[in-house]
């Protein structure tokens, strides 16, 4: 025994670990039913990880796309009028509505204001007290801006008329 362990010895061992990696590499390869490998199934379950990340970072994005941006409007009506009055004094919240997507409603900040000519009206809105005051009867353009909690933001020119109050002797 000897004689052939010191014979033969590397040769054996040389097949025992070629039989071993043989072993491996078919174990590798073939799943047992021998109808697909392991490395196909693992390439397979990671593609299916990495699109399933894919498709939630895609529904995340078409949530954020999907959503519109805030609206703003003029939505101011006393005894039947929609105009404000010389000498009003008015809060913004009571005359431009602003809302995001989902109807919650937003502040609207003031941008400028101007006359029907395109004169600058900075007297015509108080900031502390967020009232619009106008002094003659004519077309204003408010230009107001809102943005919702997801950073979007609209940027709208509102005109807003005003007629001077009619006094009755």
């Amino acid at each position: 025994m000897k004689i052939i362990t010191a014979q033969y010895g590397k040769l054996i061992l040389a097949a025992i670990m070629g039989a071993a990696v043989f072993g491996m590499c078919m174990a590798f390869l073939l799943t047992d039913d021998g109808s697909q490998s392991l490395r196909a199934i693992a390439t397979e379950m990671a593609d299916d990880i990495q699109n399933y990340e894919m498709q939630k970072n895609r529904a995340a994005f078409r949530q954020f796309t999907d959503v519109k941006k805030p609206t703003i409007r003029f939505c101011y009506e006393k005894g039947g009028f929609c105009a404000l009055h010389t000498g009003e004094r008015i809060k913004i919240a009571d005359c431009i509505y602003a809302a995001d997507s989902r109807g919650n409603e937003l502040h609207g900040q003031i941008l400028t204001v101007t006359d029907q000519n395109g004169n600058s009206c900075e007297d015509a809105w108080e900031e502390e007290t967020q009232t619009l005051f106008f002094t003659l009867p004519g077309v204003y353009t408010v230009t107001v801006s809102a943005k919702d909690s997801l950073g979007k933001e609209c940027v709208a020119s509102i005109e807003i008329p005003v007629e001077e109050v009619r006094r009755y002797a």
